[in-house]
């Protein structure tokens, strides 16, 4: 073997060493969620905001980081994990509720502080550092109207711990220290952001998401959710019509009068045939002023309701009375509940109406008069002019 020769080989023997050696671990304080989607409701991650520390002067360490971010926290990327990792609860396509997040990123190292060890050793002795990302993720959902349904956020720090080794293997042995995932070994200087830091950050983030998600009244919010789609369904068939030609003052005054569900009568001591005069009376006096629905359709429909919430109680807990009241609510695309009580005693019947926003737990009117002295006919008559107050 020539000269030449065994000095080619020693370069390419040396070269790892010369160039460094590196073993890096990663931990995250947000970690994999456990997660039951009693809801049935899925969600699409649709926009993906970014936003970085700009308080201090920025190093070249965090500027790489703050350009490698850019391009792998991207929208798909990060919806891609999460399809992966919570598939029960995101999905890209079909009927789904759009997430907003905006993500902030600030990212520290202690390399300066370890420099002076670095370079006593001469590089040959690893030396641990670490890079530190504190990170804020805001999660919002809007409704059909662009109004804000829910907002919230999460925050957990990530921290990638590295040493190098340069003229020497050391570097190759695994840097101590516990690692969410498998532990990075490798030639070359300690690296920015490899793929396999970016895809744990990424799923650090679905996990933050997944964690918002889980905290919040995620009934309270599908149901409003639902509410403001049905809203704007019903609107966009309504213009359609217009635009059709369908127009009419009947039309311009059923779009003027909200929406309102009139509850079954509950009744006491009166006789079972004459609940429906009561009940249809009820609706005479408030159609004037509203959209009522009343009737079959609304018994059947808070039957059905009633019945599941109460299935799917917990034992030895009620059903959320104020949820129901919300979704008869949404099954008519109506904010306001009316229920009305008739009770008979001695001296004659207690009438009592009350209309309440289900939604904003707002009384929109309440009324309690006495009857004294009539019977069931003059009820009926009564309950007609009540509900006109």
């Amino acid at each position: 073997m020539n000269r030449f020769m065994k000095f080619l080989l020693l370069g390419l023997l040396l070269a790892p060493l010369i160039t460094g050696c590196t073993s890096t671990r990663f931990t995250s304080t947000m970690k994999n969620q456990e997660f039951q989607n009693t809801e049935g409701v899925k969600f699409n991650i649709e926009t993906v905001s970014l936003e970085f520390a700009s308080a201090r002067e920025m190093d070249n360490i965090a500027f790489i980081r703050e350009q490698g971010h850019k391009a792998n926290l991207a929208r798909e990327l990060i919806m891609a994990e999460a399809e992966k990792s919570y598939p029960e609860l995101f999905v890209a396509e079909g009927d789904v509720i759009p997430l907003e997040l905006n993500i902030s990123l600030n990212s520290s190292n202690n390399q300066v502080d370890r420099m002076p060890l670095i370079m006593a050793s001469l590089a040959t002795i690893p030396v641990p550092t670490s890079i530190y990302e504190d990170i804020a993720v805001d999660l919002k959902v809007r409704d059909e109207s662009n109004k804000i349904l829910f907002a919230n956020s999460s925050k957990f720090r990530q921290e990638t711990g590295n040493w190098t080794t340069a003229f020497s293997p050391f570097g190759l042995i695994p840097v101590p220290g516990k690692s969410d995932i498998p532990k990075l070994t490798r030639f070359g200087p300690a690296p920015g952001l490899t793929q396999r830091g970016s895809q744990f950050l990424r799923r650090s983030i679905v996990n933050s998401i997944v964690k918002t998600l889980k905290d919040s009244d995620m009934q309270k919010m599908v149901a409003s959710y639902k509410r403001s789609r049905r809203f704007a369904e019903a609107n966009r068939r309504l213009e359609e019509r217009l635009l059709q030609g369908a127009s009419s003052s009947a039309m311009d005054q059923a779009m003027a009068k909200q929406p309102l569900v009139l509850m079954p009568l509950r009744a006491s001591g009166i006789a079972a045939a004459n609940r429906p005069a009561m009940e249809s009376a009820i609706a005479s006096g408030l159609s004037n002023r509203y959209k009522v629905y009343f009737g079959k359709r609304v018994a059947d429909t808070v039957r059905e309701i009633y019945t599941k919430a109460t299935a799917e109680a917990k034992a030895g807990e009620e059903c959320d009375d104020t949820m129901c009241m919300q979704n008869i609510g949404i099954s008519f695309q109506s904010e306001l509940v009316a229920s009305a009580n008739v009770v008979r005693n001695p001296s004659g019947y207690m009438l009592t109406l009350n209309v309440t926003n289900v939604f904003d737990d707002v009384v929109v009117m309440s009324e309690s008069v006495p009857c004294k002295g009539c019977d069931e006919f003059q009820v009926v008559e009564r309950l007609k002019t009540l509900s006109e107050i």
